[in-house]
Protein backbone atom coordinates (compact mmCIF):
# COMPACT_ATOMS: atom_id res chain seq x y z
CA UNK A 1 0.00 0.00 0.00
CA UNK A 2 2.70 2.14 0.84
CA UNK A 3 4.33 1.81 -2.60
CA UNK A 4 0.76 2.55 -4.08
CA UNK A 5 0.60 5.34 -2.36
CA UNK A 6 3.94 6.99 -3.32
CA UNK A 7 3.24 6.68 -6.53
CA UNK A 8 -0.51 7.91 -7.07
CA UNK A 9 1.48 11.34 -5.83
CA UNK A 10 4.59 10.53 -8.32
CA UNK A 11 2.69 8.93 -11.63
CA UNK A 12 -1.26 9.20 -10.62
CA UNK A 13 -2.31 7.96 -14.33
CA UNK A 14 0.05 5.10 -14.21
CA UNK A 15 -1.14 4.07 -11.15
CA UNK A 16 -4.89 4.13 -11.57
CA UNK A 17 -4.24 2.24 -14.53
CA UNK A 18 -2.14 -0.67 -13.15
CA UNK A 19 -5.27 -0.86 -10.48
CA UNK A 20 -7.79 -0.71 -12.94
CA UNK A 21 -6.21 -3.47 -14.98
CA UNK A 22 -5.51 -5.80 -12.44
CA UNK A 23 -8.76 -4.75 -10.24
CA UNK A 24 -7.20 -5.09 -7.24
CA UNK A 25 -10.11 -4.35 -5.22
CA UNK A 26 -8.01 -4.71 -1.51
CA UNK A 27 -5.70 -1.80 -2.62
CA UNK A 28 -7.86 0.45 -4.43
CA UNK A 29 -9.85 -0.18 -0.95
CA UNK A 30 -6.98 0.43 1.16
CA UNK A 31 -6.21 3.75 -1.20
CA UNK A 32 -10.17 4.86 -0.19
CA UNK A 33 -9.60 4.27 3.35
CA UNK A 34 -6.54 6.14 3.98
CA UNK A 35 -8.14 9.04 1.80
CA UNK A 36 -10.72 9.35 3.81
CA UNK A 37 -9.11 9.14 7.27
CA UNK A 38 -8.48 12.95 7.64
CA UNK A 39 -12.57 13.46 8.02
CA UNK A 40 -12.94 10.38 9.90
CA UNK A 41 -9.88 11.42 12.44
CA UNK A 42 -11.72 14.63 12.74
CA UNK A 43 -14.77 13.54 13.90
CA UNK A 44 -13.25 10.71 16.39
CA UNK A 45 -11.12 13.37 17.92
CA UNK A 46 -14.15 15.80 18.29
CA UNK A 47 -16.25 13.23 19.84
CA UNK A 48 -14.01 11.96 22.14
CA UNK A 49 -12.63 15.58 23.53
CA UNK A 50 -16.07 17.07 23.50
CA UNK A 51 -16.88 13.92 25.42
CA UNK A 52 -14.32 14.73 28.00
CA UNK A 53 -14.22 18.10 27.95
CA UNK A 54 -18.26 18.82 28.04
CA UNK A 55 -19.88 15.73 28.92
CA UNK A 56 -21.66 15.75 25.88
CA UNK A 57 -21.45 16.43 22.12
CA UNK A 58 -21.55 20.08 20.75
CA UNK A 59 -23.21 21.27 18.16
CA UNK A 60 -20.88 23.56 16.17
CA UNK A 61 -17.79 23.14 14.65
CA UNK A 62 -15.13 25.23 13.73
CA UNK A 63 -12.14 26.13 11.69
CA UNK A 64 -10.69 22.39 12.40
CA UNK A 65 -13.28 21.25 10.55
CA UNK A 66 -13.44 23.41 7.34
CA UNK A 67 -9.84 22.08 6.96
CA UNK A 68 -10.64 18.69 6.95
CA UNK A 69 -13.36 18.97 4.63
CA UNK A 70 -11.30 21.33 2.53
CA UNK A 71 -8.55 18.67 2.00
CA UNK A 72 -10.96 15.96 1.54
CA UNK A 73 -12.05 17.93 -1.07
CA UNK A 74 -8.47 18.25 -2.58
CA UNK A 75 -8.22 14.78 -2.81
CA UNK A 76 -11.54 13.57 -3.74
CA UNK A 77 -10.39 16.55 -7.16
CA UNK A 78 -7.26 14.99 -7.70
CA UNK A 79 -8.48 11.63 -7.79
CA UNK A 80 -11.76 12.64 -9.85
CA UNK A 81 -10.08 14.17 -12.58
CA UNK A 82 -7.09 11.14 -12.88
CA UNK A 83 -10.11 8.84 -13.19
CA UNK A 84 -11.55 10.69 -15.12
CA UNK A 85 -8.63 11.32 -17.67
CA UNK A 86 -8.18 7.59 -17.59
CA UNK A 87 -11.24 6.58 -18.14
CA UNK A 88 -11.67 9.04 -21.02
CA UNK A 89 -8.48 8.16 -23.09
CA UNK A 90 -9.29 4.09 -22.81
Amino acid sequence: MGRNLYLLIREPDQTIRSLWKDKDKSQIFLLVIVFLAPIWGYFGLRISFDELKYGFIKPGYGGVFAGAIGMEIVIFLFLGYWIYRIRKNR
